[in-house]
């Protein structure tokens, strides 16, 4: 688990690619730096997953994140934090730090 106490998650089909997209565009990449993380519990991956083998015949599967990569980075300084830390200032996303520079 993570230190907010949520699962972040990749979804991945039996080729191995990931789940990327937003909205009504979806559509699997071999890009990983691409792919959506989604929260296990608050996006119900379990009910979607199991949805999609149903109602489409396929088999995704959660791929827990690593959890180091998961967060934003400080575009002042480059440090990364978990995305509770970061402040948006309207153009970067910085951490305390930087906040009060």
């Amino acid at each position: 688990m993570s230190e907010t106490g949520t699962i972040k998650v990749y979804i991945r089909n039996e080729a191995g690619n990931y789940l990327a997209g937003k909205g009504d565009d979806w559509s699997f990449t071999p890009e990983h730096s691409l792919a959506h993380i989604f929260d296990y519990h608050d996006d119900d991956v379990a009910l979607h997953l199991a949805q999609a083998q149903r109602d489409h015949g396929v088999r995704w599967i959660a791929y827990p994140a690593d959890p180091t990569l998961v967060g934003e980075i400080c575009d002042a300084c480059g440090r990364r934090m978990l995305t509770t830390d970061a402040t948006f200032d309207g153009a970067r996303f910085l951490c305390s730090s930087c906040t009060n520079i």
